[in-house]
């Protein structure tokens, strides 16, 4: 949501875009920032079970599994980013690889 107000500033700036490519671009992102806030808003209001969401980001997991080190359960992509970043069970500070990581049913 910053991220593109943040390019706007930056398109506007540089001179990248100008006239009715411009006005697009400002409308595009301005739209974009009200579907994010009522999905968000969406989000907060919906009464999510706990054990559906990750335990790192707070998302609703699509492919959980378990840290085998601190039985901590997460979505994949969360774990093979943490896993990518630093070779380590985020919370057990443990060695950890792709291939250990249990997955959850």
């Amino acid at each position: 949501n910053k991220t593109f107000g943040k390019a706007v500033n930056f398109v506007r700036k540089y001179g990248l875009l100008a006239g009715p490519s411009l006005s697009e671009f400002e409308k595009f992102v301005s739209d974009l920032s009200t579907r994010v806030s009522q999905q968000r808003a969406a989000f907060d209001e919906a009464d999510i079970p706990p054990e559906y969401l990750c335990e790192m980001m707070a998302d609703i997991m699509s492919d959980p599994v378990q840290f085998p080190q601190s039985k901590k359960i997460v979505d994949r992509s969360t774990a093979i980013r943490q896993i990518m970043s630093s070779d380590k069970d985020p919370y057990a500070n443990t060695p950890l690889k792709v291939e250990d990581l249990i997955p959850c049913p």
